[in-house]
């Protein structure tokens, strides 16, 4: 619990991860304290599948955020970090572009 472990890395934080690239550092530390500006980035990252791993247990995403996602015509699918990680994997293996934003 609390570590997000990808090929054999652990990970302690919020980490956002595509089929290329782990990034560090982009989101707070606390799912509770996204932001709009995160969401526009995500948003941003020409994925056409957004996952919000929210942690242990699936947390509501503020009905502001949802919003901001679908002025940037997307949106976002929020669930546990655990499903959120296996909904990338089976994802990115059919070749999908997807983005997943995963809070421990």
């Amino acid at each position: 619990d609390g570590v997000i472990k990808i090929n054999h890395q652990d990970y302690c934080h919020p980490i956002v991860i595509t089929p290329e690239n782990i990034t560090e550092n982009f989101l707070s530390t606390q799912f509770e304290n996204i932001t709009e500006d995160h969401i526009d980035r995500l948003c941003q990252s020409g994925a056409e599948v957004i996952l919000l791993g929210t942690g242990n247990t699936q947390k509501r995403l503020p009905k502001n955020l949802f919003i901001r996602a679908a002025k940037n015509k997307k949106s976002i699918d929020v669930m546990s970090t655990a499903a959120a990680c296996r909904t990338f994997s089976v994802l990115s293996t059919d070749g999908r572009m997807v983005i997943a934003a995963l809070f421990t």
